[in-house]
């Protein structure tokens, strides 16, 4: 009987330790033809930064980094790591190269398989996206291969403000009545406070070292990075854009469609309410501002047509630089006052490039809905959102183009709303 129940188990015992054997990423039978450790990678400017997570068995000796880069035949060798080492920052790369990346682990005379092979394009600037379908607030990387940072929302996120220079950002909840400062790096909550009502917008003052926030009420505050805010007055009818241009800040408020100039004491100092032929706003809905140039431009939506007017701020003077019925969104180019505007027509629409006067110096088109555009202040590259027509779709939903050149695009399941580059 023993026999039999051993002969029996021998082979169960043999095929399980085989089998037990086989995944061991140093067994060169192995069924998986790549090394399973997470590897990620992420760029910040001109840094890419690489990361996985050290394998609990089999034990390791260290690691192998290798990398090729656009235009090289093969790999090469590029960094040796201890085994304690989870992480690698590749300072040797240069903006606008795709790079390609994989990981070998080390044992006592052999190595593993590669990783599956990770590429990025590095660039400049932090591109950040607010999702009002996903509730999100993420950071993509600079050719949209993937997520760098993913935030999950407290409720539908409005607006989003980014200090860098203190790794913070502040987004808005105005349906909650809350705000929320988080850190920009691990995207955890910091400090939040729903002692205002309604909280719209915000931006980052360097100079003072605190956030400008409006609310959708009428009221302006300051706040520090612990989210502790001073009230400064309620004044406004229903401002919903507040942004910085030099020592000034300028308030966009649609409750008496008028642009507001204020100086660091509040005096105003000027104020946009009427058209070059002196005609009241209709509904004013955007602004950029551009303090390179020292001006301003903003969009005014009319029941038949949509203007992009150009405000100089020096000489206080107006002009309409474009009309259209189906102007969705624009955004400035301030190396070269061009505006790049989505047209958005109701089958296929498209985003234009104008010179500052007005003419049209290229399109892409090809979109279904695009929301939201911006520009690298940077490089002048051009980020835009789209919307498919049904939700919670896996998608290309975010462009990033270089003259008109595809550098990369995002897939979503959620609806990318506004994009910030910071």
């Amino acid at each position: 009987m023993f026999r039999i129940f051993l002969f029996c188990f021998l082979p169960i015992l043999i095929l399980s330790c085989r089998e037990r054997d086989h995944t061991n990423p140093f067994d060169p039978d192995n069924d998986d033809p790549y090394l399973q450790i997470g590897l990620t990678v992420n760029s910040t400017d001109s840094l890419i930064q690489l990361s996985w997570y050290i394998p609990q068995d089999p034990d390791i000796n260290g690691f192998e980094i290798y990398r090729r880069i656009s235009g090289e035949g093969e790999f090469s060798l590029l960094a040796l790591l201890d085994k304690t080492v989870s992480s690698y920052t590749d300072i040797a790369s240069k903006a606008d190269i795709r790079y390609e990346y994989f990981v070998r682990m080390l044992g006592d005379g052999v190595e593993s398989s590669p990783t599956q092979v990770k590429s990025i394009t590095p660039g400049p600037g932090q591109i950040w996206i607010v999702d009002d379908f996903l509730w999100e607030i993420y950071r993509v990387n600079y050719d949209l291969s993937s997520y760098a940072l993913r935030k999950t929302g407290a409720w539908k996120p409005e607006n989003l403000a980014l200090a860098v220079q203190i790794g913070k950002g502040l987004v808005t909840y105005p349906a909650i009545n809350y705000l929320e400062i988080f850190d920009l790096q691990s995207g955890a909550f910091m400090y939040g406070t729903s002692a205002i009502n309604r909280p719209y917008d915000a931006v980052y003052d360097e100079n003072l070292k605190l956030f400008w926030l409006i609310d959708s009420l009428g009221s302006l505050y300051q706040l520090d990075s612990t989210a502790n805010h001073r009230l400064i007055g309620s004044f406004f009818g229903k401002p919903v854009q507040i942004d910085l241009l030099d020592d000034r800040v300028v308030i966009l408020d649609k409750g008496v469609n008028s642009i507001f100039f204020f100086e660091y004491d509040l005096l105003l100092s000027d104020f946009i309410e009427t058209d070059p032929d002196g005609e009241s706003f209709e509904n004013l809905a955007l602004m950029r501002t551009d303090n390179i140039n020292n001006k301003i431009y903003f969009l005014d939506r009319s029941e038949n047509n949509n203007t992009i007017y150009k405000y100089n701020v020096t000489r206080r003077f107006m002009t309409a630089v474009f009309q259209d019925s189906l102007i969705r969104s624009f955004a400035v180019n301030k190396q070269d006052e061009s505006i790049w505007i989505i047209i958005a027509n109701k089958l296929n629409s498209d985003v234009v490039q104008l010179s500052g006067t007005g003419e049209r110096l290229l399109t892409i088109n090809g979109f279904n809905r695009p929301r939201d555009i911006n520009v690298n202040p940077y490089n002048g590259n051009v980020i835009f959102t789209d919307l498919t027509e049904q939700i919670n779709i896996l998608k290309e939903k975010i462009f990033h183009y270089k003259s008109g050149e595809l550098i990369g695009s995002f897939e979503t399941y959620g609806d990318p709303f506004k994009v910030y580059i910071e």
